[in-house]
């Protein structure tokens, strides 16, 4: 749900294509008494409840959309490449084993205390370790953006996207942020007629679009996977036994 738009006054960004705003985009609705009156304030004049999730997307001039606008999975088109971007699984302190892979030390010929430690840290001449140095800490829970996946299918019904393969970054059931993607050779690919609309898709009751929309190249369930041809077969008559040659005398 799209609940308020920031019209180029305090959240703007010049750029060499203009002047772009920031549009923020809420999902899941909640309970209005598990938040503070000022995070109440941002949907006080959208019409729609609090969200437990709010992002920032940029926008240009001709992009902005009134506040309290619904976006649906419509919005791509079957066939585009997006940008993901979500956290990565957090897994909290772990050692240099599990956070690097390491090999750790020996098990045997009397090594004690020494079997998923990382061995000497020191650079010798510094006397101080290298910057950068691969140390047991935090691990995960770090942003990361993989671009350039493609769009094989779209459930119009239950608003869901399926992208190319399991490379998703972040748990199951986690918050995404899909962008078009900022690729050119994704961008150049982009035609008339496939260009997603603009500036988002807006329910038509005369127009119904379909349940599930399926790329050209991926098989579609609802048909058939083996089909059988009627074809002639010829029938090779045995022989019965070897001839026998006559000799002549």
């Amino acid at each position: 749900m799209n609940e308020r738009n920031n019209i180029y006054n305090n959240n703007t960004k010049r750029t060499k294509n203009g002047l772009l705003g920031m549009a923020i985009v809420g999902a899941i609705s909640s309970d209005p008494r598990n938040y503070t009156s000022q995070y109440l304030d941002i949907f006080k004049n959208s019409g729609v409840p609090p969200k437990r999730k709010l992002t920032k997307f940029m926008i240009s001039q001709n992009a902005v959309v009134q506040p309290g606008t619904p976006l649906f999975a419509a919005h791509f088109r079957v066939g585009d490449y997006v940008d993901i971007g979500s956290h990565t699984i957090g897994f909290g302190f772990q050692g240099v084993m599990k956070r690097w892979g390491f090999k750790g030390g020996p098990r045997s010929h009397g090594s004690t205390k020494f079997h998923r430690k990382r061995g000497s840290i020191g650079s010798g001449r510094d006397r101080r370790p290298i910057k950068g140095m691969k140390m047991a800490g935090r691990m995960g829970c770090k942003w990361r953006q993989l671009m350039g996946l493609k769009i094989w299918r779209i459930n119009n019904k239950y608003n869901i996207l399926y992208i190319q393969g399991p490379v998703i970054p972040g748990p199951t059931h986690s918050y995404v942020r899909i962008n078009d993607s900022c690729l050119p050779k994704n961008r150049e690919q982009i035609t008339q007629e496939s260009h997603p609309p603009f500036p988002t898709y807006y329910p038509d009751e005369q127009e119904k679009l379909p349940e599930e929309i399926f790329d050209k190249g991926l098989h579609q369930f609802n048909d058939s996977t083996i089909k059988f041809e009627n074809f002639e077969v010829k029938k090779i008559t045995k022989r019965e036994g070897a001839k026998i040659a006559k000799i002549k005398n």
